[in-house]
């Protein structure tokens, strides 16, 4: 599909954004970034930016969306499969690939939007009470282990990782009904 020139516009500048606020992440905390340092960074207007964001939390939200969004598509039919062995060791060996972007996105204040994100996105209003419960037991211990492997230069292989979380994650660990494998039909 050939994008318009509006559509590659719009597109050039989100990812001038997006790449800005990555940059920025590197030196500023979170809550210091300002919109005119962001737009001045992006080489784009302020009203650029307001004209595709309304806060920087929903650029932030944009971003790891990508991110984790790459990592369903890479591992996300092993969930589906019931290969959560598998999953794992795609997930962690993303993950290590990916050192510099996980480290930006998981240090300072920003850390909590990702955990926020995650909740958020595995939203369980609809599925059974165990299950909700299970789902969030699932992105508590796996985004706890990332921030500790981070914490720990990354002192454990990948498969040392995804194999500690499939022995903790036994059994039918995303029920049928998951929004997680929503995602794949």
């Amino acid at each position: 599909m050939t994008l318009t020139t509006n559509q590659q516009g719009k597109q050039l500048s989100q990812e001038a954004l997006q790449t800005a606020l990555l940059q920025l992440l590197e030196s500023t905390p979170f809550d210091e970034i300002t919109i005119t340092q962001l737009t001045e960074r992006a080489g784009v207007s302020r009203m650029t930016y307001y004209r595709h964001y309304a806060s920087l939390e929903e650029l932030f939200y944009e971003i790891i969306h990508h991110f984790f969004q790459e990592i369903l598509n890479q591992g996300g039919t092993y969930i589906v499969q019931g290969k959560l062995d598998l999953f794992w060791s795609k997930l962690f060996h993303f993950l290590y690939q990916h050192q510099h972007f996980l480290q930006t996105i998981l240090s300072g204040e920003q850390r909590n939007y990702v955990l926020r994100y995650l909740n958020d996105i595995f939203d369980t209003a609809q599925t059974l009470n165990t299950d909700r419960y299970r789902i969030r037991g699932i992105i508590g211990l796996t985004y706890n282990v990332m921030i500790e492997w981070i914490q720990q230069d990354y002192d454990l292989p990948p498969d040392d990782l995804a194999d500690l979380l499939s022995n903790l994650i036994q059994g039918d660990a995303i029920p049928q009904n998951s929004p997680l494998l929503d995602l794949y039909k």
